[in-house]
């Protein structure tokens, strides 16, 4: 009888641990399977955010978009189209294929000026940037009146491009009167006021990327080569220098494809008879002026092409690694 009892009451407890374990396993898995649909849920509440800010983005990119593709893409597109044919500037009559690109290499006056622009571009681009670097450093060493002298160089870039050239053609007309050298129409005098002016007008722009490049600068490394006892010259050329190669790159680049584009201030100050400092934007101009828009097209691409390809041979050479900034031929290799 007892031994019964013992039995049953075995049972009893195994029915009642099974039944345990049976709820508790329900439990875990009612627990588990909330978990995968909260984090389902959690997960499908970021991925709808996620779309909603990338739509944002797409809305507030299209005006900018259509700009781009309405004054940059499709005048390109129609220029290259244009340079196979004799378009007049009304119809196209013939497709004449690349006979207008013969006749801009065999035109004197047009590869003169390509050489004029690489002369510009040898003494302006260099002259443009140290100025600028030096500048730069010196308003943001200034402790008194640096806001002043920022407001300063800054006047020019703000001047009305207009206004600016005709002021110094003035200038250089009076200066020439007075019996100096004819700074408007000598090989020479003409080429060396285009790039003092063209200097003279970019210092502003280039002296707040280098400004606000500076700031970056960690003030702790300064600080560090004081108390090594390096002077504020010392901390320009093995501190400052080194450390705003990318933003060097950067002004170097947008100030050589802007010296070849160069086209107001020769026209507005030397005119289009001087042929001292003509530039590919005069000859395309007037070749556009007299209908030739088909000729005008195709200097157009052969500017830009040599535009192109200068700055991939600049990227190639120049251009600095994102990792420790130094140049591709500094790089030590393991």
């Amino acid at each position: 009888m007892k031994k019964e009892k013992n039995e049953q009451h075995k049972g009893h407890s195994q029915g009642f641990l099974a039944s345990f374990h049976h709820t508790h396993a329900d439990t875990v898995l009612a627990s588990a399977g909330g978990e995968v649909a909260i984090s389902r849920r959690a997960s499908e509440a970021i991925k709808t955010r996620k779309r909603k800010r990338a739509m944002t983005a797409y809305i507030l990119i299209i005006p900018a978009f259509l700009l781009f593709a309405i004054y940059t893409v499709i005048p390109f597109v129609m220029s290259f189209v244009f340079s196979f044919t004799d378009f007049n500037g009304v119809s196209i009559n013939n497709w004449v294929g690349w006979s207008n690109f013969i006749t801009a290499f065999n035109d004197s006056s047009f590869m003169g000026t390509i050489q004029h622009v690489f002369v510009f571009a040898l003494f302006y681009v260099p002259t443009s940037i140290i100025v600028s670097l030096v500048i730069s450093f010196m308003v943001s060493q200034a402790k008194r009146f640096q806001t002043f002298f920022k407001i300063l160089f800054y006047i020019p870039s703000l001047t009305s491009g207009v206004a600016m050239a005709y002021v110094w053609q003035r200038m250089l007309s009076s200066l020439t009167q007075s019996g100096l050298p004819n700074f408007l129409d000598s090989k020479v005098y003409s080429m060396m006021s285009l790039v003092a002016i063209s200097v003279w007008s970019a210092i502003g722009g280039n002296m707040l990327i280098y400004l606000a490049a500076m700031t970056g600068i960690p003030k702790d490394v300064y600080e560090a080569s004081s108390i090594d006892g390096a002077s504020k010259w010392q901390q320009f050329f093995h501190i400052t220098i080194p450390l705003l190669r990318p933003t060097t790159y950067f002004i170097f680049t947008t100030t050589l494809i802007g010296s070849f584009q160069l086209f107001d201030l020769v026209y507005l100050i030397f005119g289009n008879e001087n042929h001292f400092v003509d530039t590919p934007v005069m000859d395309i101009y007037l070749y556009g002026k007299s209908f030739k828009y088909g000729i005008g097209s195709a200097m157009s691409v052969i500017l830009f092409f040599i535009i192109m390809i200068v700055t991939v041979i600049l990227q190639l050479f120049i251009k600095e690694d994102k990792g420790d900034g130094r140049p591709r031929h500094a790089k030590k290799t393991n």
